[in-house]
């Protein structure tokens, strides 16, 4: 995460991801790749220059913020929520087939997972 606007492309993108992973598209993925909280930043006095106009910088703790109403206080604590969401989740995965990619397509063989071991 930046204090000084968005990380880059593709942070930006995986951040956007996860927050559409978290809350969905619209309480999500939209208010981090919009400019939705620009009045707020603009009061808390976080501001950029662009095309001559001073807009509000939404940065990415704006957003993290507001999605989660403060639930946590960096993008590292979201983060491992969210790892710890999905470990536990873990005993719940079906088993899953597959032809092997990697052996020989004359002799295709079926893989089975059951686990994440």
């Amino acid at each position: 995460s930046s204090k000084i606007g968005t990380p880059g492309d593709l942070m930006g993108r995986r951040i956007a991801f996860e927050l559409l992973a978290a809350k969905g598209y619209k309480d999500g993925m939209v208010p981090y790749i919009s400019n939705q909280y620009e009045k707020e930043a603009k009061a808390q006095g976080k501001v950029i220059t662009s095309y001559g106009k001073q807009i509000g910088l939404v940065t990415d703790e704006i957003v993290l913020s507001k999605v989660f109403n403060n639930q946590y206080n960096s993008w590292i604590d979201f983060k491992k929520d969210m790892y710890k969401e999905r470990e536990d989740k873990f005993g719940k995965l079906n088993k899953v087939s597959f032809i092997d990619p990697n052996g020989s397509w004359a002799r295709q063989q079926k893989v089975t997972i059951d686990n994440i071991n």
